[in-house]
């Protein structure tokens, strides 16, 4: 459950949360804890889904399941590119960082320090 909570829970609550984009492809849509394991005579066991989440946003639809998180810049994961020490994916999301950065405003600024009187 834990990898597949990184690979769909993470990106779904970061998209609906506004945090940032996200860049990449489309996550696999399998955000679902297994239930009790099954096992045949042969030693072949079997996880029936044991639970996944569904939302009010969505009219009741499950989240995520068979559908995904869709990113929002599509940059394919290229492993003869990352061999030779380029990831198109992370580069993307420090091209989009840096841009961002340009117009970033401080949301809090460091208040006064209070004067000390003894």
């Amino acid at each position: 459950m834990i990898k597949s909570f990184f690979r769909d829970a993470f990106p779904w609550f970061f998209h609906r949360e506004k945090i940032g984009p996200i860049v990449g492809t489309r996550t696999w849509g399998d955000w679902w804890a297994w239930g009790a394991t099954s096992r045949c005579p042969m030693e072949v066991s079997s996880r029936p889904p044991g639970f996944g989440f569904w939302g009010t946003h969505n009219g009741g639809e499950w989240v995520v399941k068979q559908r995904g998180v869709d990113p929002d810049y599509v940059v394919p994961q290229r492993p003869e590119l990352i061999v030779s020490g380029h990831d198109l994916q992370l580069e993307k999301a420090i091209e989009l960082a840096n841009e961002a950065l340009k117009s970033y405003k401080a949301i809090l600024s460091r208040p006064k320090y209070a004067s000390v009187k003894e």
